[in-house]
């Protein structure tokens, strides 16, 4: 986003003013105010009110178009005439933008002003008192823990202790101010954040009886308590096989088969490298999803129907999957929360009184969960969190809660660790500069060490994989301090097939296996960033950090793009997975891309880094291309040689996707090459021949 949030409105005026619609080139010319662009002196543009009207870099109105374009305000469209040839134009939604202005307000949300925590003479005093209680903690994480505030914020970067402040503050409530411990609830987002919490206060023997429990641990104890008091009949959580089955029955009660589902419901890209189990797999979670979105929002499944086929086939396996589930007396982990909702407001007097709640991971949550603590009404209420990490929108959670807190309760005190005990200072400054628009107080790094950060460039993927397995070769860390992070499961994939090639151990880790089983000790870890959120390991590798992955133009989850692209800022999102990638390394980050440079990454976070070009493949000859056995092989080595002699990224000779489609397709000659997706007449006209000729050895 730019310096002035609502210059973005200047291009769409700009657009609506034009007397036809024009390309990128053309558009970003025009508000540049460039007449060296003989359209514009031809076309008199130089004379409208808009020309000249941004006073950009080139690629910086670029990713303002590009993001434009992500948020529906405007659209490329082909021409009348040719087909082939695309223009830009304002969408009805970017209209109506232009009209009511609101993307701009929830960008200042987002950049929200926190100062960095000041500590007074008094506390200074306090934190003296307690002598050895609060030995070893930083002044800002002994404010925390003893603050008396009835409501606090603590907003917490990257490495900064929190569960450690967390776990002790609770052992101050019950140790120094005699809060008994059954009255303190301590509620975290996982499972394994819960036991790692239970396991620290085990030990702290003032603390035992606290109430430790995940949001659906919490809800669950209470239905099980109290569900007589709502449910008309007996009724429990379903499970994973139970699920299975009602959506088995579903898509046979819509004369289908689970495979002609998947087809229906996935692209080919989105299918390719995954068995039958893991596409059903997936398509379960989203069936799922969707229930769990209409439940969370009140909406009807009618409200759902439209003329997208995927959209039709979702309504109808859902609503009876709904339906079943509600006649066999089952309840899912949404249900659990909107469940004890209910309960709390019909019965008040099931509502548990706790007079202190504390909440881990504070901008992850969502608005049921943030109805359920209101409901609770404690006398202290102590949340802890990062927006710089808030990266699960997609889900239903919104950064909104964390950034308004301070609103919503006037009374409340902000208290930043703004101490990072994980990351060298290099690592740590790249991080600071990525998301210094959000007006957080920087990181500062408590560990200093040789710069070892590094942004590399590459031609194609198969580079940028082969160099990658080179740094992990020449590492001499333990496998289980390797972290391989990528933005998408299929690049993961890609990248796991390269490995599983050549012998060595990892555990991968994709949005679908998030909870999947932890690394050995001789094992690599290669995981998406929403997977591997709360971890860290001394080196990441940081695959594809390109314009189409970061932000991501694809995703493996349909219905996910088809719900949330309005709820929540995707653009603020991906900058904030970026975030989180990058904070993951301890001592060395090594950061790759192949094409474009993700606009996130500024040229000040590049220096910061260290960008290099990194050292090219020797050009394979045409020996070399004909001789490889697999007609894949031949298309990346014919593709790489061509993409030397040109000069550019491969993906422009012709995309990953493409290669894959003409495998699986096997044309035979030039008209049959018009039904494999990237092939138009001019391409087929340059390299149809040679295509062909490579896929059959010729």
């Amino acid at each position: 986003m730019p310096v002035n949030d609502t210059d973005y409105l200047l291009v769409l005026k700009g657009m609506l003013e034009l007397p036809f619609p024009c390309g990128k080139t053309l558009l970003i010319d025009y508000l540049r105010g460039d007449e060296s662009n003989d359209s514009i002196t031809r076309n008199n543009l130089n004379t409208l009110d808009s020309f000249g009207s941004l006073a950009y870099e080139q690629h910086e109105l670029a990713a303002m178009v590009e993001m434009l374009a992500r948020k529906g305000l405007i659209q490329q469209t082909p021409l009348q005439h040719n087909r082939f040839i695309k223009v830009l134009q304002v969408t009805e939604k970017g209209r109506s933008e232009v009209r009511e202005p609101t993307l701009h307000s929830k960008k200042r949300l987002y950049r929200t002003a926190f100062a960095r925590t000041c500590i007074t003479e008094k506390e200074r005093l306090a934190f003296a008192a307690l002598g050895q209680f609060l030995h070893g903690y930083n002044d800002e994480q002994k404010k925390a823990i003893i603050s008396n505030a009835k409501s606090i914020l603590c907003i917490a970067g990257p490495g900064s202790g929190k569960t450690t402040v967390l776990t002790k503050r609770i052992e101050y409530l019950t140790t120094f101010r005699s809060v008994p411990p059954n009255a303190i609830l301590a509620i975290t987002f996982t499972r394994k954040a819960r036991e790692e919490m239970m396991h620290r206060l085990a030990n702290v023997p003032s603390t035992i009886g606290a109430n430790v429990q995940t949001f659906n641990s919490f809800c669950e104890g209470m239905l099980r308590e109290h569900g007589s008091r709502i449910y008309g009949k007996a009724c429990r959580v379903v499970t994973f096989k139970e699920k299975r089955k009602l959506l088995l029955n579903a898509i046979a009660r819509n004369h289908l088969s689970m495979e002609k589902a998947v087809n229906l419901y996935f692209t080919a890209a989105q299918m390719r490298g995954k068995t039958a189990e893991e596409l059903g797999n997936s398509f379960l979670a989203d069936c799922f999803y969707v229930l769990d979105y209409f439940k969370t929002t009140g909406q009807d499944f009618s409200s759902f129907e439209a003329a997208d086929p995927t959209a039709q086939l979702l309504q109808r396996i859902c609503s009876h999957m709904n339906a079943a589930m509600k006649d066999m007396g089952l309840r899912d982990y949404t249900d659990q929360l909107l469940d004890t909702l209910a309960l709390f407001d019909s019965h008040p007097d099931t509502i548990p009184a706790f007079s202190h709640v504390l909440i881990d991971e504070y901008q992850d949550i969502n608005a049921t969960q943030d109805a359920l603590m209101r409901r609770l009404s404690p006398e202290s209420l102590f949340v802890v969190g990062d927006p710089r990490q808030s990266i699960f929108g997609w889900r239903g959670s919104s950064v909104e809660y964390i950034l308004s807190f301070p609103e919503r309760h006037r009374d409340a005190e902000v208290i930043t660790l703004s101490q990072n005990y994980r990351s060298t200072e290099h690592i740590v400054a790249a991080c600071n500069q990525l998301i210094k628009d959000m007006r957080l107080p920087d990181i500062a790094a408590s560990l200093h060490g040789k710069k070892d950060i590094s942004l590399k460039r590459f031609s194609t993927t198969d580079e940028e994989f082969n160099a990658a397995l080179s740094a992990i070769r020449k590492s001499s860390l333990p496998l289980h301090e390797i972290f391989v992070l990528a933005r998408t499961n299929r690049l993961l994939r890609d990248f796991s097939d390269l490995l599983k090639a050549r012998g060595i151990a990892h555990i991968l880790k994709t949005d679908d296996e998030a909870n999947g089983a932890a690394p050995l000790q001789d094992e690599i870890v290669l995981a998406t960033v929403h997977s591997i959120k709360g971890m860290e390991a001394e080196c990441v590798l940081l695959i594809g950090c390109s314009a189409i992955n970061f932000p991501c133009r694809a995703s493996d989850h349909p219905a996910v793009e088809l719900f949330r692209m309005n709820d929540y800022d995707k653009e603020e999102e991906e900058l904030r997975l970026l975030y989180v990638a990058l904070s993951r390394a301890k001592s060395k980050l090594w950061v790759s891309y192949t094409g474009s440079l993700s606009p996130f990454v500024t040229s000040a976070i590049a220096s910061l880094m260290g960008k290099e070009e990194a050292l090219r493949q020797p050009v394979p000859s045409t020996k070399d291309i004909y001789a490889a056995k697999h007609p894949l092989e031949r298309l990346k080595a014919w593709r790489l040689n061509l993409a030397r002699q040109y000069n550019v990224a491969a993906f422009m000779i012709l995309t990953d996707r493409t290669l894959h489609e003409l495998i699986a397709k096997q044309p035979m000659s030039l008209a049959e090459l018009q039904d494999v997706s990237g092939f138009g007449p001019a391409k087929i006209k340059r390299y149809g021949n040679d295509v062909l000729k490579v896929l059959q050895g010729m």
